[in-house]
């Protein structure tokens, strides 16, 4: 069995114990490259039944064979002959022994022979857990639904791994809404993996690019078909883009570009080559053995650009990739964050103790891939529905309901650096007036209004600021000062009641909001950021300055105190 590491022990551990606690099916959370095998394989080797190990699709069967004969599991094979000798093959070339066990009680098909396959019904009774990879993918509605729902053993067991929880489409993984799974059970965060040495920390530039989508996406998944990847790429620069920029800030790495479809691909690959770049490309076509000769090259430093489709965004673990070229649109989470996921696998440098913090640092800071570069030519990385891929992220199991046109969320914007001097391209949060990476601060187009500045009301024009604070509701003011600045603006005075107690109820809804504006602020202060950030922050985060905030009227200051306090409350 692999060694485990102890967060890995500790999801095990809390798997083991939620289905002793009668919670059938289990979700576990470990974000890409985190090590999910150990994890798989140690549950399937403590069951005491049979097992079916499900894999995405035909194609990934070997790949979740091989998984398992590193781990030392001896399984079963549910597919052609041909097939199985293939992957028997595998094993004994990869790891000096063969794993595959006719007969073995653990199994190994893909989701599509499961739901085709007529004699599986006796087996399918007896099997008593039932484990699936990349676990995103499963709902009652689908054919992994179907798969799964021939596991009618009454103590059959469910285990779903996956990095990405959340699925475009906003249906949820929970039995209560549109899945199996009863619990979730969650993994240490990216960031906290990266500084311990288990990933590899990155770079990253967002060079210029004109590949644009202009229609909300049409899949039924919320994703963009092919035919819109197709049109925007056919419509850009994107594949002189790619080769360009890789020359530019990569030049001689190992490295993947990730293309939306196999024209584009094709051209791209021509591109890279007629620069001087070897490349090779792989679609879900690619017979297996070619396939494994690119990846060798790859891993033997002889390749520099494997440009792929669709077909090792999951589960293709491939340390030596050292840049990632992003320029697949997409406007799904999972296939965003399997694909950054590639390039985090570390390369730890020979002589270092590795089951050290300090160990793997000093190991990953000696080797061939001391950081990732990651070059997005698709605006991932300044994307709210995206983002790094360190971002902190809430995970449900619950359905997503769309969101409201204009509804925010705790998505703070980033922008581009657009040094004209030195050509920085990276991104950085727009709360910052400076680019952290060279310093460079773009002067704002205009000062007149909150909206030129990002809500930064140091940078304003002043007279235009002294407009803006008049209109300040003074939740404080007397009823004589009120009457008498009413009257001063030609109001009559038989209205001056109604006028008023509309007042009192503004200013009572005033007061909450600053009270919640400023427990919220004292947050960012105690953290250490200054004003002008947290103006910044609150402009680009709720869409209104912290000067108009206390201009408005009643119903709006209800409404935005509830957002300010559901986000402190958060904190």
């Amino acid at each position: 069995m692999m060694q485990e590491r102890a967060y890995q022990s500790e999801l095990i551990g809390q798997t083991q114990l939620q289905w002793a606690l009668g919670q059938l099916v289990v979700l576990v959370q470990l974000c890409t490259g985190g090590g999910k095998t150990p994890i798989l394989s140690r549950l399937i080797n403590d069951h005491n039944g049979f097992v079916c190990a499900i894999a995405h699709r035909d194609k990934l069967v070997e790949q979740i064979s091989l998984t398992l004969a590193r781990a030392g599991v001896r399984h079963d094979i549910i597919a052609s002959e041909k097939t199985k000798r293939i992957i028997a093959k595998k094993h004994v070339k990869k790891l000096g022994q063969c794993f595959y066990v006719p007969g073995a009680r653990c199994r190994v098909a893909s989701v599509d022979t499961l739901v085709r396959a007529k004699d599986l019904e006796n087996w399918a009774k007896q099997v008593t857990l039932w484990v699936v990879d990349e676990g995103h993918h499963v709902l009652r509605e689908n054919k992994w639904g179907r798969a799964v729902a021939q596991f009618t053993h009454p103590q059959c067991k469910g285990l779903v791994l996956t990095a990405t929880p959340g699925r475009p489409d906003g249906k949820g993984l929970g039995r209560h809404a549109d899945g199996f799974v009863d619990v979730m059970v969650q993994g240490p965060a990216m960031r906290w993996l990266i500084d311990e040495g288990y990933l590899c920390d990155y770079d990253v530039v967002c060079p210029p690019s004109d590949m644009r989508v202009e229609e909300a996406p049409k899949g039924s998944d919320g994703e963009y078909s092919l035919a819109q990847r197709r049109t925007a790429a056919r419509n850009s620069h994107i594949v002189g883009d790619v080769p360009k920029h890789y020359q530019q800030f990569a030049a001689g790495l190992s490295g993947i570009t990730f293309c939306g479809d196999v024209e584009t691909a094709v051209e791209t690959v021509a591109a890279y080559r007629a620069a001087g770049v070897s490349a090779e490309l792989i679609t879900g076509e690619t017979d297996p053995t070619v396939r494994d000769q690119i990846f060798d090259r790859a891993e033997a430093g002889t390749l520099q650009q494997i440009v792929a489709v669709d077909v090792i965004s999951e589960g293709v673990d491939i340390p030596a990739l050292q840049v990632g070229s992003f320029a697949r649109l997409t406007a799904s989470i999972i296939t965003w964050l399997q694909q950054l996921g590639r390039l985090l696998r570390p390369i730890y440098a020979p002589g270092y103790d590795l089951t050290t913090r300090e160990g793997r640092l000093a190991a990953i800071a000696a080797s061939i891939k001391p950081r990732a570069l990651l070059i997005d030519h698709i605006g991932g990385f300044i994307n709210p529905n995206l983002g790094p891929p360190d971002k902190p992220r809430e995970w449900s199991l619950d359905r997503r309901e769309k969101k409201a046109k204009g509804e925010d969320d705790d998505d703070i914007p980033m922008k581009v650096c657009a040094n004209p001097w030195q050509n920085c391209f990276k991104p950085y949060p727009r709360v910052l007036r400076a680019c952290p990476h060279c310093g460079y601060q773009p002067e704002p187009l205009g000062r007149g209004t909150p909206a030129h500045v990002d809500g930064d009301l140091q940078l304003m024009d002043p007279f235009e600021l002294a407009k803006l604070q008049g209109r300040i509701i003074d939740p404080h003011m007397t009823r004589a000062a009120f009457d008498a600045q009413q009257l001063a603006k030609g109001a009559a005075s038989t209205w001056l009641n109604s006028h008023w107690a509309s007042y009192v109820k503004t200013g009572g809804a005033q007061l909450a909001l600053r009270e919640s504006m400023d427990r919220w602020a004292g947050q960012l202060h105690a953290s250490g950021r200054p004003d002008h950030e947290i103006q910044r922050e609150f402009f680009l985060r709720w869409k209104v300055d912290v000067v108009t905030a206390q201009a408005l009227s009643e119903k709006e200051a209800i409404a935005l105190k509830e957002r300010i306090d559901g986000a402190v409350n958060r904190a």
